[in-house]
């Protein structure tokens, strides 16, 4: 990133002992067999940018508090990849995920409206989540909210979700959440087990899945 961003991390964790106990624990929920492939592992993240013009700091404050609420109702957001005792890709997350690490807000000047998709990308790089094979075994957020400062009272927010937990459909109910007139409502983690690879081809046909 170039020197003139600078993030910063909002929302301390709580030092109450019996939330931190609480929220330590943890949940795992398998992937399905079709996320685990490396077409889906390595796809990069799904990613939104939206500009606005306004009170910024007005903004993030709803921000913040819809943000909160979305990941309190789906913790599995706050979750990071592993591998289970069979060597299968899974979700594990805790039970009450800390905001700090999936909302930031930054200071891009350079960022403008009109660029080069390449350049933009660049220089939201922070904001960007990685490709599933890139964050597993590590402790990289698989969904991020970022509110990016730009010049005059110009900003942008950028939600990026790992392509390896989520599809394009639960990307965009994820997004309408952050209306302030929006429901927040629980998606299920659970990956329906009737999804299965025949299943599959049964539907789309072989060929595309070859």
């Amino acid at each position: 990133m170039y020197s003139s961003t600078v993030v910063v991390r909002l929302c301390k964790r709580a030092a109450d002992t019996k939330a931190a106990s609480c929220a330590a624990m943890m949940h795992e929920t398998k992937l399905s067999w079709l996320e685990q492939t490396s077409v889906v592992m390595s796809a990069p993240g799904i990613s939104a940018i939206t500009f606005y013009r306004g009170d910024e700091r007005q903004a993030f404050n709803i921000l913040q508090s819809r943000a909160a609420a979305i990941i309190s109702s789906n913790p599995w957001l706050g979750g990071r990849l592993h591998k289970d005792a069979s060597g299968d890709f899974c979700l594990r997350f805790p039970a009450q995920p800390s905001l700090s690490d999936h909302l930031a807000s930054m200071s891009v000047p350079a960022l403008h409206r009109g660029m080069e998709l390449g350049a933009m990308r660049g220089l939201l790089a922070d904001t960007l989540v990685s490709a599933g094979l890139h964050s597993y075994g590590g402790n990289e957020p698989l969904f991020l909210i970022s509110l990016v400062q730009m010049q005059s009272d110009e900003f942008a927010i950028v939600v990026s979700l790992s392509h390896a937990i989520a599809d394009g459909h639960t990307f965009y109910q994820l997004y309408g959440m952050l209306d302030s007139q929006a429901s927040v409502n629980a998606l299920d983690a659970q990956r329906e087990p009737h999804f299965t690879k025949p299943a599959l081809a049964n539907y789309i046909g072989n060929d595309w899945l070859k």
